[in-house]
């Protein structure tokens, strides 16, 4: 699942749950608040500081880490109803629209360093790259587009490479996308220096940042869960492929 979708066995149905964020991701509902109601994107003309919305932190991390994905993405999978692929496309293209693609390209100033990456895909979140198996096949996912997609992602690696986060859980995150990403991509030629410093980067925080009983050094039990959470999927990731150098 890490490395992409799994295909849905035949006759399976979609979860209640998983259509209405579908749905509601094509009407640009994209986060439930607390009273529930939702968050409400313009695609048409998006403010992606999110200042507009009750809580724009929570959403702007929604919206820049591209959660609507794994819906939509199991939606058309599931139905093969061409709406959900090209509501997928919208909110991408939506995001190659406001911020082009070139060499220099670099985050925005409210694009934090938990968002552009996993934007991309982690073996946490589907993101671009995670996503983008399942829409195979759509009309909405041609070459061309794909190819805009994909030279938008190596941008934002090529960033990360050179801004690997200095300490905490966040550094682990960077190595996690620069590993699962660079092993994904493993046809460019950058790819193994991505794959290289992902690698030594999540040994070298694992040692660092793991202490003897267990805890984490952030010491905040939701901080704790989180990197739980990510080690266990990098160290799933690493048994399955031993040949990444995983030492979890």
């Amino acid at each position: 699942v890490a490395l992409g979708w799994t295909m849905a066995e035949a006759g399976q149905t979609l979860d209640p749950a998983v259509h209405e964020q579908a749905e509601r991701a094509l009407r640009g509902e994209i986060r439930r608040r607390a009273d529930g109601s939702y968050a409400q994107i313009d695609l048409e003309h998006t403010d992606w500081t999110c200042q507009q919305t009750d809580n724009p932190g929570a959403t702007q991390m929604y919206l820049l880490r591209f959660y609507i994905l794994p819906a939509l993405a199991t939606a058309w999978r599931v139905t093969g109803d061409e709406r959900y692929a090209a509501g997928a496309r919208r909110y991408m293209v939506a995001y190659l629209r406001d911020f082009p693609t070139r060499d220099d390209w670099e985050p925005a100033r409210y694009d934090r360093a938990t968002q552009y990456d996993i934007r991309v895909g982690s073996t946490d979140n589907w993101g671009w790259l995670g996503s983008l198996p399942a829409f195979i096949g759509s009309q909405a996912f041609d070459e061309a587009f794909c190819l805009e997609l994909l030279a938008a992602v190596q941008v934002h690696l090529r960033y990360l490479y050179s801004h690997v986060y200095p300490d905490r859980n966040i550094r682990i995150l960077h190595g996690d996308v620069l590993l699962l990403n660079g092993f994904r991509l493993a046809h460019l030629p950058e790819a193994a220096a991505w794959r290289e410093r992902g690698r030594r980067i999540i040994n070298d925080a694992l040692r660092r940042q793991v202490l003897a009983d267990g805890a984490h050094l952030e010491a905040v039990p939701g901080y704790h869960n989180g990197v739980m959470h990510l080690l266990t999927n990098l160290w799933r990731l690493g048994r399955g492929l031993p040949e990444l150098g995983l030492e979890i």
